[in-house]
């Protein structure tokens, strides 16, 4: 999840400076616009839309978070910007309204470039910027494009056919322009099918998880490995809305999932409230967990699953045998005693380790007895392989034969005897993530959900310092940065084969208001 986190971060540099870079008479009807949509988002994984209207920008202002998120060199470019346009009647005429599309693209040298579109109501006489300021640049595509020269850097204007281009470097807007680029894709199907049920969202913010892994390139030095694998070229979209607050980034909406994979097994599950998170260290630094509210029901769905990957037959032949010479139906272990919730975890260190939530764990740890193999007093060594995926799926593909624990009604296992012991030490005591108050006072803001990805920004700095390239790490670091922001989270819903979806940013000092209140 720590890679999404640098991805908000990218749009919404992008985004602030929309305020102040539109330049023409635009149309008063806020209906899309196929041309411009579909230029943005034949490239972006990531497209933010919103109505060129004054409460918008009234609202940035009030906005003070965005700050946090620009990063010190747009800022600045981005407030020089409105200092030039306040000069100009051009500040009146942006106010007038037409669907804006601003698309977040992987650039050169690993660098993340905006492409912004939206259209015109006549390209014969708009109102540029002052000409002392721009400056033709040479376009192999013959393409007619300007340079913006301010004090703080530039950016690139493209006008064609009442379509407005801009962005922060030219050959996005030579590529925008192409024939390829212009046709429309799915992505921009379902951009625009969801702007027109969400006439009246003040902005919005979609995600194309396909495209996503090639963005994230540019940003991260690592693949979407680990528990993040489940977005590797995952065909889904995300439709979230904007709602506005001082105190935090909240997006909500919903998720679709567009090929059958593991998390199709929750569409339809409801949410539930958090209560595995009481067994997770203090140290953690992200947590997945995953609420199953009727085990039989959705274990028929991961069976389906795993069948689908022909890997049934293996696993008939495995609990017969384990039958045949231990005596144990496991099929008498885990559906009966499970509790609801399953999670993974990651430790700062870089440790992984999974829970699972039990009715009675004494009586699992009997059972289980007989295919384990006892390492310390507390911890166990798994003899049979991939039972736990068998019963659970994905997250715990790579617990092949794990050591693990039971205490206190949970079974947490990890691949290295050490990591439990560190675990046990942490858990006796008490020096869990629930006694911490700034996590509590971000688990109260929380909602119940079918799936909740958790990452605690600060415990995170070592494995992003792995993962983040240098100028993305020490945006991260920085104060003007993510450093007031403790956590980040996506949480999902079942809901009818969709997910009802938030994702939330809170910063330091709201958190404490709200417990206060």
């Amino acid at each position: 999840m720590k890679r999404i986190i640098i991805t908000i971060v990218c749009l919404f540099a992008g985004m602030l400076g929309m305020a102040y870079l539109y330049f023409s008479t635009m149309k008063s009807d806020h209906e899309v616009n196929d041309y411009p949509l579909n230029i943005v988002s034949a490239h972006a994984s990531i497209v933010f839309s919103y109505g060129n209207d004054k409460s918008f920008y009234e609202i940035l202002e009030k906005q003070q978070l965005f700050g946090h998120l620009l990063g010190k060199e747009k800022q600045a470019l981005f407030q020089e910007l409105r200092k030039e346009m306040s000069k100009t009647e051009i500040a009146s005429i942006v106010m007038k309204g037409q669907k804006v599309y601003l698309g977040m693209i992987p650039g050169d040298k690993n660098n993340v470039d905006f492409l912004i579109s939206t259209s015109l109501t006549n390209d014969k006489k708009a109102p540029f910027f002052p000409d002392s300021k721009l400056k033709p640049v040479p376009s192999k595509a013959n393409i007619s494009i300007y340079e913006y020269r301010l004090d703080t850097g530039s950016v690139f204007i493209s006008l064609k056919d009442q379509t407005l281009l801009l962005s922060n470097t030219a050959t996005q807007l030579e590529k925008a322009w192409s024939n390829e680029l212009s046709k429309k894709s799915t992505f921009s199907s379902y951009i625009k099918n969801q702007l027109r049920f969400n006439k009246n969202s003040l902005a919005s913010l979609f995600i194309n998880f396909e495209e996503l892994p090639s963005f994230l390139k540019a940003i991260i030095n690592s693949t979407l490995t680990g528990e993040l694998s489940i977005f590797h070229q995952q065909k889904a979209f995300a439709s979230l809305s904007y709602n506005f607050s001082k105190d935090h980034l909240l997006f909500t909406g919903s998720t679709e999932i567009k090929n059958e994979n593991y998390l199709q097994l929750f569409n339809q599950l409801p949410g539930e409230k958090l209560v595995i998170d009481q067994v997770f260290p203090q140290r953690t630094a992200n947590y997945q967990v995953y609420a199953i509210n009727q085990y039989s029901s959705w274990q028929a769905g991961l069976k389906k699953l795993l069948d689908k990957r022909k890997e049934t037959e293996k696993i008939k032949n495995q609990q017969a045998q384990i039958k045949q010479h231990y005596g144990l139906d496991l099929d008498q272990v885990f559906p009966p005693y499970f509790k609801g919730q399953f999670a993974v975890f990651q430790l700062k260190s870089g440790e992984k380790l999974g829970a699972i939530r039990l009715s009675n764990g004494e009586k699992v740890g009997q059972l289980l007895l007989e295919i384990s193999s006892s390492y310390a007093p507390e911890i166990q060594l798994m003899r049979s392989s991939a039972i736990f995926y068998h019963y659970f799926g994905d997250p715990f593909k790579k617990f092949d034969k794990p050591y693990y624990t039971i205490i206190d009604n949970f079974l947490v296992m990890a691949n290295h005897a050490s990591t439990i012991q560190v675990f046990l030490n942490d858990y006796r005591n008490n020096q869990l993530l629930s006694t911490e108050n700034e996590y509590r006072q971000i688990a109260d803001q929380l909602s119940p959900a079918t799936v909740t990805y958790y990452v605690g920004n600060h415990q995170s700095k070592t494995l992003f310092s792995r993962h983040l390239r240098p100028a993305y790490y020490r945006q991260y670091l920085s104060r003007n940065g993510f450093y007031d922001f403790p956590a980040f989270t996506y949480q999902m819903t079942g809901d009818k084969g969709k997910f009802v979806t938030n994702l939330l940013l809170v910063k330091k000092q709201a958190a404490s208001t709200v417990a206060a209140e």
